[in-house]
């Protein structure tokens, strides 16, 4: 039963604008990382078992610089997370196969501009939400995912981003946005981001580097019903083989949340979708694009 997916079909059907691209909300603007997450849901969606609309794919193509960065808006053009988002939609589609290869280009290059501009910092790196930043665990763990997606061996830069994750691993087990210890005090775990760490080193790391903070997501996500969270979790502990069986009842709450007066934007129903489908993990293989 698709207890979220008929609803991301209702609403998405009403966010979808003439030009392929995809609002948050009905009569706004389209925007990159909704349309894009909304692509990848179409994908992952059984509903109609019929190809994928290459609309919103040629969409988000068509907004891709030269050098294959996808940021979020022209009002925010150095923000770079959403190009990862992209390639994970554009995945397994043989027409987009270059836009692809442009943005794992960008994606190594601001990696290496971030390790350039912090030369002082000792350690792996991660990806940062903007140019000239330094990394954090979210736009670390969607980066890893896409070039995980597009490259079967995982890239260098991948390795080390699993370091960077690794090493910002909480010692009680978790992650935070990104740092671990701050004046002596050890920073607490966010749900989400643990998440985010834990799907993108699924298969990188050892079940028992990361036991403590796949025990903290199973007993978070026992008292959460955030899109965020319920999603993020499913796809980590689908990834690690530990998809809850009440994962229907998880996602039912969640629904029912937005029922009661605090809508949700399509983006997030559309990655509630994708985490009601993936039920081994964000990077198997999904339904037939071509």
């Amino acid at each position: 039963m698709a207890v979220v997916e008929d609803e991301w079909r209702r609403r998405s059907e009403l966010c979808r604008l003439p030009d392929g691209g995809y609002a948050g909300f009905p009569g706004e603007t389209a925007q990159v990382d909704v349309t894009a997450w909304s692509a990848l849901a179409n994908q992952w969606s059984l509903l109609a078992g019929a190809p994928a609309d290459p609309a919103p794919l040629t969409w988000l193509s068509e907004r891709q610089a030269e050098d294959g960065l996808l940021s979020y808006s022209e009002l925010q053009p150095i923000a770079t997370w959403p190009t990862a988002i992209a390639m994970l939609a554009w995945f397994g589609n043989e027409a987009f196969y270059d836009r692809m290869v442009a943005a794992t280009r960008f994606l190594e290059l601001i990696w290496a501009e971030n390790v350039a501009r912090i030369p002082l910092r000792a350690g792996p790196a991660g990806w940062p939400w903007t140019v000239g930043t330094a990394g954090w665990v979210e736009p670390t763990a969607l980066a890893m995912l896409a070039l995980r997606a597009f490259s079967v061996e995982p890239r260098p830069r991948v390795l080390e981003a699993r370091d960077f994750l690794m090493e910002r691993q909480l010692p009680s087990g978790g992650w935070n946005y990104g740092n671990t210890i701050v004046f002596d005090v050890e920073l607490r775990p966010m749900t989400e981001s643990t998440a985010q760490a834990l799907t993108a080193l699924a298969g990188l790391v050892d079940r028992s580097d990361v036991a403590a903070s796949l025990d903290y997501l199973q007993e978070a996500l026992e008292k959460v019903s955030t899109p965020l969270t319920v999603a993020w979790g499913l796809l980590a502990l689908s990834a690690w083989d530990l998809r809850p069986a009440e994962d229907e009842g998880m996602l039912a709450a969640c629904l029912a949340r937005e029922f009661s007066g605090y809508p949700y934007r399509l983006d997030l129903l559309a990655l509630l979708t994708i985490a009601e489908r993936s039920t081994q993990g964000l990077l198997t293989p999904t339904p037939s694009t071509s």
